[in-house]
């Protein structure tokens, strides 16, 4: 099993970022590999279908979600890229009113590819997000 983990700051208030992530159907709003996402129900238990830069597509199950912890938990449960098993938490610290960390996590096994390369990939798609982030809400 591999896993990729990435926390990094973001100089935007936590309830600010939280605001523009929390919403588990528009992830292609801030995620530049995701190009179109669509959510079928809301709350726990509801899917996505995304849409991934180079033909890729993947739909995922929301299975936690902690609005008070500005926190959720999501699984991939069909998807063309070289894994299974994809669990993933996304969350927000607050370090004080003007500043936060957003903390990414999972865990997945690659198929046919090795470790290294498809954490990589992910973790690129981690990254993207957070400095998509940035640009949006710190100008």
């Amino acid at each position: 099993m591999a896993s990729v983990t990435i926390s990094e700051a973001i100089a935007a208030p936590a309830e600010r970022v939280w605001a523009s992530i929390r919403d588990f159907g528009s992830i292609s709003d801030w995620l530049p590999v995701a190009e179109a996402s669509e959510a079928d129900g809301s709350g726990v238990g509801a899917v996505r279908m995304l849409a991934l830069a180079g033909g890729a597509t993947a739909r995922e199950r929301l299975e936690e979600f902690d609005d008070a912890a500005r926190s959720y938990t999501y699984t991939v449960i069909d998807s063309t890229l070289p894994m299974t098993g994809y669990r993933a938490t996304i969350r927000i610290e607050e370090t004080d009113s003007a500043h936060c960390v957003l903390h990414w996590s999972s865990t997945f096994d690659p198929v046919g590819v090795p470790d290294s390369e498809m954490a990589k990939q992910i973790e690129d798609s981690y990254r993207g997000g957070v400095e998509s982030l940035r640009e949006r809400l710190t100008g």
